[in-house]
């Protein structure tokens, strides 16, 4: 098999003395943000599959949309098949069942992941203005501890596609992967995507170094207690593995 090579996203003194005397390529006519983190040249022989299960809407499936078809998991050695689901819980029930390995992880689902039943590895945040829905991909516990690395990966991948799908004049294109995979009508899909606020991987990391991806976790968790659909208070570390998000980022 061919091996395929991860793009090496390289700082400007390093283009500088590589490409002394060549010609500057010309840029992409798409707008696509450079923020997702650089990485070493890897190369794959062979394809790590992961089974995704997501929901057939635009705000679960963007990133993963935007991943597959740009190449940004190929490029991480990672095959995706996916599997949907329709109930909001059914993600964690399908990965339990051992069908998946990861899932979409809807706000509400996250009293699940409080209790113990999955972990988020990679945060998809809906903000406005103070206050943030935290949703995400998630796993089994066990998943998580034996396959860290694959996680890692993934949530590279996902960062290039939140750099990408996070940009207005990319919308049309990325309600199409969506609607295409979903089987919807890519009017409906691209209306989807002009309601949200998408962030990109930047402001991610950003949120992450400076603790207020955590804070937006405790509200969460906090407004799950006073409505009593959980019964304590555990430390956010317990479910969310943010080294796993800001190993994806370096």
């Amino acid at each position: 098999m061919k091996k395929r090579i991860l793009a090496v996203m390289m700082t400007a003194a390093m283009v500088l003395g590589a490409l002394t005397g060549c010609g500057q390529s010309s840029k992409d006519d798409k707008t696509e943000s450079a923020t997702a983190a650089e990485t070493e040249t890897i190369s794959y022989d062979v394809l790590t599959q992961v089974r995704v299960g997501y929901m057939p809407n635009y705000e679960s499936l963007w990133e993963v949309a935007t991943a597959i078809n740009k190449g940004y998991f190929e490029e991480q050695g990672l095959d995706i098949k996916l599997s949907s689901f329709q109930v909001d819980e059914a993600g964690i029930g399908l990965m339990a069942s051992g069908s998946v390995d990861v899932a979409y992880i809807g706000a509400d689902v996250h009293k699940r992941c409080i209790e113990g039943a999955a972990q988020i590895f990679c945060s998809s945040l809906k903000v406005s203005g103070e206050t943030a829905d935290c949703q995400g991909w998630g796993c089994l516990p066990g998943y998580a501890e034996a396959n860290k690395d694959i996680l890692v990966r993934f949530t590279k991948a996902l960062y290039k596609a939140m750099d990408y799908g996070s940009q207005e004049a990319n919308y049309d294109e990325v309600a199409g992967y969506v609607a295409d995979i979903c089987g919807a009508d890519k009017a409906t899909e691209l209306e989807q995507a002009k309601e949200g606020n998408w962030i990109d991987s930047k402001t991610l990391l950003q949120y992450l170094g400076d603790g207020t991806l955590k804070k937006y976790y405790e509200s969460q968790q906090k407004n799950f207690i006073d409505a009593g659909d959980v019964d304590k208070k555990v430390p956010i570390e317990d479910y969310v593995l943010f080294d796993v998000m800001e190993e994806a980022g370096k």
